[in-house]
């Protein structure tokens, strides 16, 4: 039978300390860390030396050399001081500090839990020692060759904070490897930036299962990876690219190119233009009438007088009336000097007697000018549409290429952009 008995916690029964951390583990989600924020946070001594301290809080530390071994939960009470070997003269040198479970029923023969720093080998291109087993990663230190203090620009926070039960449950439905935008300037407890930063693969071996050498640029070790570099780029689906693959340039110029245009046409659909009611207006104004006629008989033979019909230059029909002496128009009307009024033009003078004899007149000059009282405005009431029934297709022949220049590289390439942190799930 392959059941664990007796079930935790079955009263009045005793129960092994690996169901209890078991327990213990499935109620935080099976995610190891610290319990809060601040918990075991490494900093540097207050006076600078080589040693770190590090903060009060709780941990839940993993169990690694056996299946069913479960978490552990330990407590530090208080702040613990701890020593950082001396720094090599030559080269650099990559320490941890750990929180590192001690259980004689899997190995050894203490019993405790200790806080320490594990120490690596200097060497020109440093690589970090192994975690111990059951262990908790705390921090990493970077220590630079000669140095005789530990700074905070030589730690490197590698906490991961967890909450019991829920957060825990949440929180191990995310893959590890997701990559999501964080509007924060750091990265939270189990995610890493992602700024291209290498890690050993034994401190977040679950993230290397994942995305492996994916990303690595050159210069790692065989026992490191880099995270993706997303500063200043976005990403893109794999395709023409392998996944990991960078490329493009934020100062790229677009290069001159040409648009090329076929033979097409532009169609233009029935419709109707409009002219809306308005008017022409026409102001006062006079025409003016200045010319003059001139007619002399010189016909001295013997002859005859009778009504007869005269000609004037105008092309007007005009009688004369011998009795009155006056000019008239072949209708009986009687022509006068002002438009719509009689024209005395004068009388015949000489003699009717027989023999040879001749007539002469003198016409006035024809003088004046018309009136015009103005007409108001002329009406142009709505004619209503006027309809285009087939439509218009206009021709475009091809107008060969267009050409653009390009744009310098002084960003007006950028479409609107705004900026926010890439970071990697990890645990």
């Amino acid at each position: 039978m392959t059941v664990s008995n007796p079930p935790i916690f079955l009263q009045s029964e005793l129960h092994p300390a690996e169901d209890v951390r078991r327990w213990i583990s499935s109620s935080v989600g099976g995610v190891p860390g610290v319990d809060a924020q601040e918990s075991l946070r490494v900093t540097p001594n207050g006076t600078p030396n080589m040693t770190v301290v590090v903060a009060a809080g709780g941990a839940y530390v993993q169990g690694s050399e056996n299946l069913y071994q479960g978490m552990y939960f330990t407590d530090n009470r208080g702040a613990s001081t701890v020593t950082i070997q001396a720094a090599d003269g030559s080269n650099d040198r990559i320490d941890f500090v750990v929180v590192h479970i001690k259980d004689s029923e899997y190995s050894g023969s203490d019993n405790e839990v200790v806080i320490e720093a594990v120490t690596g080998t200097p060497a020109p291109i440093p690589v970090a020692p192994p975690i111990p087993e059951n262990s908790l990663l705390l921090a990493r230190v970077a220590v630079n060759a000669g140095t005789t203090s530990i700074t905070s620009s030589m730690l490197t926070d590698e906490r991961t904070f967890i909450e019991v039960a829920s957060k825990g449950y949440v929180d191990g439905l995310l893959p590890v490897g997701m990559m999501v935008d964080f509007g924060g300037p750091t990265a939270p407890t189990n995610w890493l930036m992602c700024d291209g930063t290498v890690y050993d693969r034994s401190q977040h071996p679950g993230l290397f299962d994942v995305i492996g050498t994916a990303y690595n640029t050159g210069g790692e070790t065989g026992v490191q990876f880099r995270v993706p570099d997303y500063r200043n780029a976005v990403a893109i689906g794999p395709g023409d690219y392998a996944l990991g693959a960078a490329g493009g340039s934020k100062d790229a110029a677009l290069p001159a190119h040409s648009h090329t245009m076929g033979t097409h046409q532009h169609a233009v659909d029935n419709h109707n233009h409009t002219m809306p009611s308005h008017k022409h207006t026409m102001g006062t104004h006079t025409h003016s009438i200045n010319h003059n006629h001139g007619a002399a008989d010189t016909t001295t033979t013997s002859h005859t007088h009778s009504d007869s019909e005269v000609t004037i230059n105008s092309g007007l029909p005009v009688v004369y009336n011998g009795g009155g002496g006056n000019l008239g128009l072949a209708d009986g009307n009687v022509w006068g000097g002002v438009y719509g009024a009689p024209l005395n033009v004068g009388k015949l003078t000489g003699s009717a007697t027989g023999g040879s004899h001749k007539h002469s007149f003198n016409m006035p000059s024809f003088t004046g000018t018309s009136g015009a009282t103005d007409p108001g405005d002329t009406n142009n009431t709505d004619p209503g549409d006027t309809n285009n029934k087939t439509g218009l297709k206009t021709n475009s022949v091809d107008p060969g290429d267009t050409d653009s220049k390009g744009v310098a590289p002084d960003g007006l390439n950028y479409p609107p952009f705004m900026t926010a942190n890439k970071i990697i799930k990890a645990v």
